[in-house]
């Protein structure tokens, strides 16, 4: 099973929804009850409706009966809008849907055809496709003569699909697929072999769909959860040269873990070309074995415009230090992120001394076991610039130790304002809501999820105080430290400051 991304923003787009009774083009059926991402029914293949300056607001009146058994005619007022103000209109609606924690319906009556090609916009603009009928659709869609704009409209498509899920489209077919996203910025591939090799294997690069300029408006690119069966080394350069195709790449997430490294191919390889330079992409994140790898420093060495880095290697024996001391431009990195997830107990795979090289850094993440139990805290001041220091989950870190970066005097770090402290956990069984603090502590009180697992050195009364130094010296704490407190307070029945928690934290 491959590893699932656990994407869950909320979002303006739509699940597609196969099982769905279709609407008629004009009369969209009533949507299905809200998720984080309504599902709807897709509408099914239509003309291009005509632009405003085509069609005038009594063509899309309605006739209705009249007491005397003549017929008159509804004037659909809204459409009268002008296409200015629809537009703006919808974009609000999108808007306040994308950052609402209860979706907005864009679809909830009927509506003129002059409407469509907003609400389409709307629809068509973030998709999540989570089943293979869905994805067969999706592509008979974009495919159908009949609605040749809808891939226009497609700004963010997402494919969560298991690998085992059953018979896919062809490669040929999701290559077409993605050749008539013409305005696609942002593609998520997590579990999708297909999808994956489409992309990477330069299948919507080729001659025949060259000339559509396939994803030439591509920003952002994660592909998860592939196991690359067909080559001894996932991360590879050669596999991903296709890439340098996509002239506005500037994101990208690879993750490997599900693949092994193997002494010889199990199948031929089929690239006989040296890897590409990739001169678009700044920020990457890879995961996977990256220190049994030899091909890691040659794969970052082809970004060489990188300015954020995020590093989570899952070998057996890890060894950070090894990469990073390869890097050859250590000074135009700004943000870095390091992890693993195991490592022999007492064997840091990061040595202190190796962030010394990278003096730029604005941020930086530190994963458990990256770094000593006994670290002098005091290397950060290596990293003059350093504005946000974070840890992550199971993290060893000592707070005194950190207190002493905070504080006036010869210990405290000129530049760093925010700590970032995601060492402990905990989770409510029912978010807390944020209109309604009262009625959120009523319903959690007595009811905590997961109890936090604190350490010696993390412990609840430690921390509490570490926030109240850290507050009263102007420094700001983020992380699920204080959602930790927060489940320690429902346990322990004590009353929590929704305000303080939500607004700070």
């Amino acid at each position: 099973m491959s590893r699932r991304s656990g994407r869950k923003t909320h979002s303006e787009g739509f699940y597609y929804s196969p099982n769905s009774p279709s609407p008629t083009p004009e009369l969209p059926s009533t949507p299905l009850e809200p998720t984080p991402r309504p599902r709807l029914p897709l509408p099914p293949p239509h003309s291009t409706p005509p632009t405003p300056q085509q069609r005038s607001p009594q063509e899309d009146a309605q006739p209705t009966p009249t007491p005397t058994g003549g017929t008159s005619v509804a004037i659909d007022r809204f459409s009268t809008l002008s296409p200015e103000a629809l537009a703006t209109v919808f974009e609000v609606l999108a808007l306040l849907n994308k950052h609402s924690t209860l979706p907005i319906e864009p679809i909830l009556f009927p509506i003129s055809k002059r409407l469509r090609q907003h609400t389409d916009r709307l629809l068509y603009r973030d998709i999540l496709i989570d089943s293979v009928q869905s994805l067969k659709l999706l592509c008979r869609t974009i495919k159908s003569n009949s609605s040749p704009f809808l891939g226009t409209l497609v700004e963010s498509l997402t494919i969560e699909i298991d690998e085992d899920a059953g018979q896919y489209p062809s490669e040929g077919t999701l290559a077409l697929l993605l050749s008539a996203l013409c305005n696609l910025r942002v593609l998520h591939i997590d579990g999708h072999q297909r999808a994956a090799n489409v992309v990477l294997s330069g299948a919507v690069h080729g001659p025949a769909m060259r000339r559509k300029m396939a994803l030439k408006e591509l920003e952002e690119l994660a592909v998860v959860g592939i196991v690359y069966d067909h080559e001894p080394d996932p991360l590879d350069p050669r596999i991903y040269s296709h890439l340098a195709h996509c002239p506005k790449l500037h994101t990208l997430k690879l993750d490997v873990s599900d693949s092994g490294i193997t002494s010889s191919p199990r199948k031929p390889l089929k690239r006989q070309f040296d890897a590409i330079t990739n001169a678009t992409v700044q920020v990457l994140s890879l995961t996977g074995p990256l220190s049994s790898s030899p091909s890691t420093t040659s794969l970052l060495a082809t970004f060489p415009l990188l300015h954020t880095l995020s590093l989570t290697d899952t070998s057996p024996n890890p060894n950070l230090t090894l990469i990073l001391t390869k890097i050859s431009n250590p000074l135009a990195y700004t943000s870095l992120t390091l992890s693993h997830d195991h490592c022999p107990v007492g064997t840091p795979s990061l040595a202190p001394f190796t962030i010394i090289r990278f003096r730029s850094l604005a941020s930086l993440t530190l994963g458990p076991g990256t770094f000593p139990v006994n670290m002098d805290y005091n290397i950060f001041h290596w990293t003059p610039n350093l504005s946000t220091l974070g840890f992550s989950l199971g993290a060893d870190i000592k707070l005194a130790a950190l207190l002493s970066l905070l504080r006036p005097g010869l210990t405290k770090h000129a530049t760093l304002r925010t700590l970032v402290l995601d060492v402990v956990d905990g989770s409510f069984p029912i978010p807390p809501s944020e209109d309604d603090h009262t009625e959120a502590t009523t319903t959690a009180k007595g009811q905590p999820g997961q109890l936090p697992r604190w350490t010696a050195d993390v412990s609840p009364s430690r921390a509490r105080q570490f926030l109240k130094n850290a507050k009263v010296l102007g420094i700001e704490v983020k992380g699920s430290i204080r959602w930790a407190l927060a489940v320690q307070d429902v346990s322990e029945g004590r009353p929590i400051d929704w305000e303080e928690l939500i607004g700070t934290g």
